[in-house]
């Protein structure tokens, strides 16, 4: 998390309220052990990550797109494709 934090307002907040924020953080943590070939795919919108030092070689290959519902690519995408209602639909951010 950045090291300056404040609220809309600008005001400092405060260490508790910090703790408590960084806390939840943690929780949310997800960890698992990489493995040569693997590749994650994350959605910078929805996921934190790369907070954690890595050593050792790797390939960065970065996409970068305007964010777009899954509804919006239905007619582009093959008939075989099965997107779930749930996910048809846009979801607050």
């Amino acid at each position: 998390m950045p090291n300056n934090t404040y609220y809309g307002d600008r005001s400092r907040i405060e260490p508790e309220v910090m703790d408590h924020l960084r806390n939840a953080y943690l929780q949310e943590k997800i960890v698992f052990p990489w493995q040569q070939f693997d590749v994650l795919m994350v959605d910078n919108m929805l996921a934190s990550h790369a907070r954690e030092p890595y050593v050792g070689e790797r390939q960065v290959v970065t996409g970068m797109a305007d964010p777009h519902l899954w509804k919006d690519c239905l007619p582009t995408l093959p008939q075989k494709v099965q997107v779930p209602e749930s996910e048809r639909q846009p979801r607050g951010i």
